[in-house]
């Protein structure tokens, strides 16, 4: 769907606009004329497709090929994200694998729903014929069309861990033999041409994996992910985000470069919303400007629309920063989730001093869409909108802010770090500060020609 937001509620000076269906390889070019371009590095145009669907047929499955670095491993990881199409507990007609790497009948890693009790296991071969090592979790009943986040770890510490929706619900301490040597990957079946697979979509996939224990995730990193965070480039060798939209690949943005092959029976599920949008990882992803070259842009408004990919909340990443416009680190506008004050924060600098601050306790659930909206008066007074509505206001005051040749950086801050996991739609600078009535006029528009369900 081609977005045209010429035609908004009532008449006002776009200086810049970047939406993301003009991506073309790592160029965003600019949606209005004499605009600036933003390029990309690591971030992607994908969709905001909602995963990848499968069915439990044979052909159901996404097969990440064997490579050395998946084999002969000490540490091991899974997360995954899903939903199930119909509620499974125990009597359910099948069992349904969400994970499997099998080199033999001795050798192999398996991750399944049960259908004898309704619980997940986490199983290793011993190499000779038996188990290595069973997890099962408490939850026996998982109820058809809401997420669940899984993490399953493997050392040979030991410590193997099952984690749902970051409950810890089983541990071993038996020392883990490594990762078997050989066997594709295999997400959503129990084996390349299966037919004990998943029935219901997978939106996310991480996987890390190392030849020491000290590779594996800390409980810190566990919580994270539960949140939709993957942890640091070094314990992420596979990440799949599942946002593509179409096509037979599940492209890989971990380290490792092994791209996922999806099976004739997956099909790409959508929401309500189907967008293209700058897709970020959330470990190394961003899109920047160079210097804009024109006068000082404020007064403004700035507005992000997206997909929310995380809670941000008590991430124990640190900062993860939207956007950050900026002449220099004296002189900002920027929005960012702060996890000093565990709040989304909508900050201006002007001439090195903070001159307004509005933090705003907000916990969206993955996947939601908003509209960011952040006004921004000469004398610094700063005001946040979300879908429309006042969450704060900050009086400002001091000495006006400087954006002259000024850099927008979305994303991640000017420098390599605090990088955004969520999926913008659009971002724009106005050259006007909006009233609030003008913020609800234009949060209600941008729902409508986005699509976006939030009935503002």
């Amino acid at each position: 769907m081609v977005v045209d937001i010429s035609s908004g509620p009532f008449k006002t000076t776009i200086r810049e606009l970047w939406l993301p269906g003009a991506i073309n390889g790592v160029n965003l070019p600019a949606s209005k004329h004499n605009g600036h371009a933003l390029t990309l590095t690591g971030a992607a145009k994908r969709t905001t497709a909602d995963g990848v669907h499968f069915t439990g047929a044979a052909t159901s499955n996404i097969v990440v090929a064997a490579a050395a670095g998946q084999n002969l491993q000490q540490a091991f990881a899974i997360t995954i994200r899903f939903k199930l199409d119909a509620t499974f507990a125990a009597g359910a007609a099948a069992d349904q694998y969400l994970f499997t790497k099998r080199l033999d009948a001795n050798n192999w890693i398996d991750v399944w729903l049960e259908n004898l009790d309704g619980k997940l296991y986490w199983r290793q071969g011993d190499g000779v014929g038996g188990n290595q090592f069973t997890l099962t979790s408490t939850t026996v009943s998982w109820t058809a069309g809401v997420w669940y986040i899984i993490t399953v770890s493997l050392t040979n510490t030991p410590t193997q861990r099952m984690i749902v929706n970051n409950v810890v619900e089983d541990t071993d301490v038996a020392a883990a033999v490594a990762t078997p040597n050989g066997g594709d990957m295999i997400i959503g079946n129990s084996a390349a041409a299966g037919a004990i697979g998943l029935v219901g979509v997978i939106s996310w996939v991480v996987i890390g994996v190392g030849t020491t224990a000290a590779t594996a995730l800390t409980a810190a990193e566990e919580t994270d992910l539960s949140r939709g965070i993957a942890p640091a480039t070094a314990k992420v060798q596979y990440l799949f985000t599942m946002d593509e939209g179409r096509g037979l690949t599940a492209n890989d943005r971990g380290s490792a470069g092994g791209n996922g092959t999806i099976g004739a029976a997956c099909t790409w599920t959508f929401g309500r919303v189907r967008q293209p949008c700058l897709s970020l990882d959330g470990i190394n992803d961003y899109a920047s400007s160079g210097v804009f070259g024109n006068p000082s842009l404020s007064p403004q408004t700035i507005i992000w629309v997206g997909k929310m990919k995380s809670t941000y909340s008590s991430l124990a990443i640190g900062d993860v920063r939207f956007f950050r416009f900026h002449q220099d680190a004296n002189n900002m506008f920027t929005l960012v989730y702060s996890s000093g004050v565990n709040r989304i924060r909508a900050q201006a600098f002007s001439q090195g001093v903070t001159n307004s601050v509005v933090d705003y306790a907000y916990t969206p659930s993955i996947d939601d869409y908003v509209v960011f909206i952040l006004t921004l008066l000469a004398d610094n007074m700063l005001t946040f909108y979300h879908n429309g509505s006042s969450v704060g206001v900050s009086a400002g005051g001091g000495l006006p802010i400087q954006l002259i040749n000024p850099q927008m950086f979305v994303g991640r801050s000017s420098a390599a770090i605090e990088y955004d996991v969520s999926k913008p739609l659009l971002i724009g600078l106005f050259g006007q500060v909006f009233s609030a009535r003008q913020a609800l006029e234009y949060s209600r528009f941008l729902d409508k020609i986005f699509n976006l369900g939030i009935g503002i």
